[in-house]
């Protein structure tokens, strides 16, 4: 198959961004410490390694918290709903 993702893998903890010259590169999401804008963006890792890149700061925010979102997310249903088999909490009256 082409490159993409199979519907039953599970999500790869990966970011896309771009390096000031125009290449593109993947970044774990998971093992990035704090980004800074100095003006430009620097993206630090767990491990020491630094990316400067094209994205802004609110960019990059967006880009980790949509993936957070994903991952965590129960599989085929929304953040509000439910699990049908499970009891209203019950309370004391």
């Amino acid at each position: 198959m082409g490159g993409g993702d199979l519907p039953h893998q599970k999500a790869k903890p990966m970011i896309k961004v771009t390096r000031l010259n125009g290449s593109q590169l993947y970044v774990n999401a998971e093992m990035i410490c704090f980004v800074e804008a100095t003006p430009d963006t620097v993206v630090s890792l767990e491990n020491g390694e630094k990316v400067v890149v094209r994205e802004s700061r609110e960019q990059l925010v967006a880009a980790i918290i949509a993936y957070q979102r994903r991952v965590h997310a129960p599989l085929g249903r929304g953040r509000e709903e439910k699990d049908e088999h499970l009891s209203p909490p019950v309370t004391a009256g």
